[in-house]
């Protein structure tokens, strides 16, 4: 090997140190951050893997994190409960969390939020499992294969400290200037929906979906989902799927993805209770908060009008 060889294979061996210095001590810091936060979404999942216990354990996407309130679920069942909803997340985010609790606590009941379109392919869902991330050093083995439905090179740059947290800095420095009031998981919006508020919304909704390319299925989600029910139910802890409330566009009646996940809820004899197109929460514009999410009055009377469908499983 002639020397001009040694002295780059020497300074290209220095780069990495220098790098693998940088990454770890970046990382460190922002983990070290990252694991003080009191408030927001993370501080949530955080809390979720490690703290939470409780009777009830509510999953789902934005809907479930602002439909279920604890406090009212704990009243009417008898119970304690608490709420793991995630904005933005789907099925195959669900199932890792719920695989994540189910190792440290076994609650009675699961109760599932599910979206009708949950069963097609989506690349905003596969996306959004990137917060994942910030856990993934504590649970390689579970989150590793969740995180190669984005990328199968997800591993090598999981190795990464500062990859893993990469995405964190602009959350933490926002919720620690603006903290954000969660109530056992459940985070409950104030805002009263107007009559212009639904037409705008119901507008902006129609231009979003119109043109759309066909919907396609997505096995892997599907499969999710039976491995959701089956962990659970191999474990003789109840479960029960929910549609819940919403004022307009989601439906069940037609729509194929839906078919899907009721057709799985009876092969596994688990309960399906639809509220999509309930006629007392669509008479009621005021108990939503946009076309799509309940507001915190909203809630509150869903979450007793739940209550009582759920007592019949427990």
């Amino acid at each position: 090997m002639n020397s001009q060889l040694k002295i780059l294979l020497l300074k290209a061996l220095k780069f990495v140190v220098i790098l693998a210095i940088l990454d770890l001590g970046l990382g460190m810091a922002v983990r070290m951050l990252f694991f003080t936060q009191s408030s927001g979404k993370f501080y949530r999942m955080n809390r979720t893997f490690h703290k939470a216990k409780a009777d009830v354990f509510i999953f789902g996407s934005s809907r479930s994190n602002h439909h279920y309130h604890p406090e009212v679920l704990n009243k009417e069942l008898g119970l304690t409960s608490y709420n793991v909803g995630a904005q933005g997340q789907q099925i195959l985010f669900q199932t890792t969390v719920q695989k994540i609790i189910l190792e440290r606590i076994h609650p009675k009941l699961l109760v599932l939020d599910v979206s009708p379109d949950w069963m097609y392919k989506s690349s905003e869902a596969n996306d959004n499992l990137s917060e994942l991330r910030p856990f993934y050093f504590g649970y390689p083995d579970i989150i590793g294969p969740v995180l190669s439905v984005q990328s199968h090179i997800q591993k090598l740059w999981l190795h990464s400290i500062a990859y893993q947290y990469n995405s964190t800095i602009v959350h933490i420095i926002y919720y620690r200037l603006k903290p954000q009031l969660d109530v056992d998981g459940y985070v409950p919006l104030l805002h009263f929906m107007s009559p212009q508020d639904f037409q705008e919304q119901r507008k902006a909704d129609s231009i979003r979906f119109s043109g759309m390319k066909p919907k396609s299925f997505d096995t892997v989600y599907e499969n999710a989902l039976k491995r959701f029910l089956q962990n659970a139910l191999s474990l003789k802890i109840k479960v029960v799927m929910v549609y819940s409330p919403d004022y307009w566009g989601a439906k069940t009646e037609g729509n194929p993805s839906a078919e899907k996940i009721n057709k799985i809820g009876r092969a596994f004899d688990i309960p399906v209770i639809d509220y999509t197109e309930d006629p007392f929460f669509r008479s009621h514009p005021g108990f939503f908060n946009d076309i799509h999410h309940l507001n915190d009055d909203g809630a509150r009377e869903f979450s007793k009008q739940i209550a009582q469908k759920l007592k019949a499983y427990l």
